[in-house]
């Protein structure tokens, strides 16, 4: 399926000296977002990564430290890994309160879901 196709070019990680805020959960960590559509899914990854640090993977291991889940899209079997794992949990919502407007990036935040 095409439509599905991972973009693997959105999969490396950052230095803490090339991102504006590594004050975050995500610098120097592993994140995964899940349950959007796969073009928001990668503007998340792109925004999240290039602002924040981190690397993205697709599945949530014992080495992820952050989910960005959906509000009612993201999978139970990966909440209840990522719960099962201590992993910190975000919604689009949660993440705009807790991280986003933290730095005053809500109108870019906003942005990638359009």
């Amino acid at each position: 399926m095409q439509g599905s196709k991972r973009d693997n070019s959105l999969n490396y990680m950052v230095d803490s000296d090339k991102v504006p805020y590594n004050d975050t959960p995500f610098m120097g960590s592993t994140f995964v977002v899940s349950g959007f559509p796969n073009e928001i899914r990668d503007r998340i990854i792109a925004f999240v990564r290039d602002n924040f640090g981190g690397k993205n993977s697709s599945s949530i291991s014992s080495t992820t430290k952050v989910l960005i889940g959906h509000s009612k899209k993201c999978g139970p079997s990966k909440l209840g890994k990522a719960k099962s794992f201590g992993t910190i949990i975000y919604n689009e919502q949660s993440m705009l309160s807790e991280i986003i407007s933290k730095y005053g990036l809500e109108n870019e935040w906003n942005k990638l879901f359009y």
